[in-house]
């Protein structure tokens, strides 16, 4: 088990999906991250805000590519780039290869790139870029699919609430059964029996007479909507989302879609806070199942373009 010190959750934006052919990359983030952070930021019951559920960023970098292809006006909607506002940017060149290999090189070690359905897209695609300019990243650069690694953990959970239902409905029959048995008899009519003027000199709830409680910070910090947000976050209560996408899974767990999306940067902002809730299950299973980007398969090799 791997004891990752920064995770860097990773993005591409790119001219079309994997069955287009050979896509190019419009834009690449990388926003790093501390692992304790992660792990911190998940302290707190609070109310939901765009800033208090991300962890302290370390370092960024976020880059627009021209793609030197075609960009489908399809994708261009989605992404809010083409190939006109994209025309005065650099290709992805040794320069860009260079930039990104150096700033992984900057983190704390060990280092480990997180991306949403990284091992189909994303990790392939940036592999064959570099492949492509004869640039490789560190050998101690890891990499995790938190498509995988969050759908994985959502499944244990409800595995878990499943069995334990499961188990507690087994008693609750052996009881009712038991009970008419009449197992329980002697012992309902020994108990005791409070008459209402007993009741009426039960002391009344400490809590009661305590003061009104004073405001909790998160009433202060959050500027949300609250009618449409959920006001505890509890993840071990959440069930499994209708999907894994990102979008879906922002909303499942704190009850409103990102502000922004389909954009590299934003993407990896709203990944960030949705792990985060997940805290040291999400850890736990990034330290398990990372493995060395080295043994990526490029999506494309430089024989499949004539770029």
């Amino acid at each position: 088990m791997t004891e990752i010190k920064t995770l860097v959750y990773f993005d591409i934006e790119a001219t079309g999906l994997k069955s287009s052919g050979k896509p190019r990359i419009c834009e690449v983030s990388l926003v790093a991250v501390n692992t304790q952070d992660v792990l911190n930021s998940n302290k707190e019951d609070t109310q939901y805000c765009e800033v208090k559920f991300l962890p302290r960023i370390v370092n960024k970098l976020t880059l627009c590519i021209f793609p030197m292809a075609v960009i489908v006006p399809l994708v261009s909607d989605l992404m809010g780039l083409d190939n006109y506002n994209l025309s005065g940017q650099s290709a992805f060149n040794k320069n860009t290869g260079e930039l990104i290999k150096n700033f992984l090189s900057c983190l704390p070690s060990p280092v480990c790139l997180v991306a949403h359905n990284g091992n189909a897209y994303d990790f392939p695609l940036l592999k064959a870029e570099l492949d492509k300019l004869g640039i490789q990243l560190s050998a101690e650069i890891l990499c995790a699919d938190s498509y995988i690694g969050i759908k994985e953990i959502f499944n244990q959970k409800s595995e878990i609430r499943s069995r334990l239902k499961e188990e507690n409905c087994i008693e609750v029959d052996a009881a009712t059964e038991l009970m008419k048995a009449g197992m329980f008899e002697s012992e309902l009519k020994e108990g005791h029996i409070v008459t209402q003027d007993e009741n009426k000199l039960t002391p009344r709830n400490p809590k009661t007479c305590l003061s009104p409680r004073k405001p909790t910070k998160s009433s202060k910090i959050s500027n949300v909507d609250n009618s449409k947000v959920r006001k505890r976050l509890y993840f071990p209560n959440c069930r499994p989302p209708a999907s894994f996408s990102l979008v879906n899974l922002h909303t499942h767990i704190f009850g409103v879609p990102p502000i922004q999306s389909h954009g590299a940067e934003a993407d990896c902002l709203a990944l960030l806070r949705v792990t985060s809730m997940l805290g040291s299950d999400w850890i736990n299973w990034v330290k398990i199942n990372s493995y060395p980007f080295s043994r990526c398969k490029k999506m494309w090799s430089i024989k499949d373009t004539e770029i």
